[in-house]
Formats: structure tokens, sequence, C-alpha cells
């Protein structure tokens, strides 16, 4: 063996004609991904607003346990069309798909058994009435603002 070893000339022109196979397929490997990832980014950030199939009306479930003493609400998505999905499914970015309020984990309390449980966000109750996330709450924040809006009397969606 000379002191070159087996790689080659002394030049490196062995060296290089090996590598060149490997840097081409690298290279075409890299535009594949970059093409890729120009298609899904924008693919993904719409994925958010664009429109999905859903009824159009939708009575609101109530979990289970809960004695109902109104009528239940039918909730009508395209009175709201011009809102984000996300407002309402506060889920829905982190599952990717909007669940149901009543939902385990979500607003599935019923009788809750304390002040601090009568004031969380898991009381069914308040997913609806009381607090400014609530339907009702977006309902009186739009009309003091002198926006159209929808009822905030009981009977206005308890129908």
């Amino acid at each position: 063996m000379s002191s070159m070893g087996m790689r080659g000339s002394a030049r490196g022109t062995v060296d290089a004609s090996l590598h060149v196979p490997v840097r081409a397929a690298w290279r075409g490997v890299a535009g594949v991904l970059v093409v890729l990832v120009c298609l899904l980014v924008p693919f993904c950030a719409l994925s958010n607003t664009m429109p999905v199939a859903r009824p159009d009306s939708v009575v609101v479930a109530r979990p289970h346990g809960l004695r109902a003493q109104m009528p239940a609400v039918t909730f009508v998505h395209s009175r709201h069309g011009h809102m984000r999905c996300g407002l309402c499914h506060h889920t829905m970015e982190s599952l990717g798909a909007a669940e149901r309020c009543s939902s385990a984990g979500c607003h599935d309390m019923v009788a809750p058994h304390c002040p601090r449980e009568k004031a969380s966000g898991r009381y069914f109750k308040n997913a609806f009435h009381d607090s400014p996330a609530s339907c009702r709450g977006c309902h009186a924040e739009r009309s003091a603002e002198g926006h159209n809006a929808g009822p905030v009397a009981c009977k206005g969606c308890h129908r």
C-alpha cells in the first residue's frame, strides 16, 4: 500500500468522485423536504380557519346527571358564522377537533359543592351564562358595544 492509503490519489480525485452521487442524493432529499415544508406550513396554518363540516342547528347537550330547569337550547351555527370557532370550542387547537361542551373534563360539573366550584369554568351553567366568554356574556358585551347581539334573557335561548 502506498502512503496515500486506500483512499486514492493525493489530489483526492477518487474521494470526490465517490461522494458526488451521495451529495447529489442528499440535495434531492433536501429539495423534497423544502417543497413539503413549503406546502404543509400554509395548510397547517389555515386548517384552524377553514370551514368544517358541522350541523347548522345543535341542541346543546347537558352533562349526565343535570336536572333541567329550563328547556334545552338549540344553537344555530349560521347565526355565529362571523366568529372564529375556537372562541367557543376553546379546546379545538389543542385537540384538533371541536368537542361538546359537556365532554368529560370540559364543562361537565353539574352540582358544585362549594363557592369555588360554583365559580369554576367546569360548572356547566357558567359555560353559557356567567362569564365574559359565555354565550350570555358575549351577547351582553356585543349589545353594550352597540352591535347586533343575541338574547340575554332566559327565554331568548331556552324556548
